[in-house]
């Protein structure tokens, strides 16, 4: 009759690894969406609607990055954990620009580009930009942050534990 019993706990032992383990990768996914941030790398940003008739630069305008920070958005700007940085900006030819001598922007992702050699060397009016930003879902507290890191592990750790004691108490019967 222990053998019955025994087989029963390994069988249970066994299916609780499985669901556990396809657990973790849905935990840990949802984890790093709230916890990290998103990057672009080379997204264009065109900026033809920067420039005046005769091809310079116009610095009273300014054009927002692709995942700036807009309408319901707008609180992300206001967190400094969700400021859009490092931004890095190449004109057409794939000269990196200068911050606060080519562009200027804001922790929202608005763009302000000077009228220097550099940004004008962009006459096909395409720019490449590379930077990180906030997604929907991201907590912005870092307790909140690490109390998801840390229940990941301890989720992993209680799966250990609870097969560790299946396995011992069929090795106890099976021994004994």
């Amino acid at each position: 009759m222990a053998e019955n019993n025994n087989v029963g706990k390994l069988i249970a032992a066994f299916v609780m690894l499985i669901i556990g383990v396809s657990l973790i990768g849905v935990v840990a996914t949802s984890s790093r969406d709230v916890t990290a941030l998103n990057h672009v790398i080379n997204d264009t940003l065109d900026i033809s609607t920067l420039r005046y008739g005769t091809g310079a630069i116009n610095e009273s305008k300014t054009v927002t990055l692709t995942y700036g920070y807009e309408g319901a958005n707008a609180w992300k700007a206001e967190e400094s954990t969700c400021y859009i940085t490092p931004l890095v900006i190449l004109n057409s030819s794939g000269a990196t620009l200068t911050p606060t001598t080519d562009y200027t922007y804001t922790n929202a992702g608005v763009v302000t580009f000077l009228n220097t050699q550099a940004v004008n060397a962009s006459m096909d009016n395409t720019t490449y930009t590379t930077y990180s930003y906030c997604p929907d879902t991201y907590l912005t507290t870092g307790f909140g942050r690490t109390a998801i890191n840390v229940a990941l592990g301890l989720f992993a750790i209680a799966l250990l534990l609870g097969a560790v004691g299946v396995f011992y108490s069929v090795a106890k019967d099976t021994i004994l």
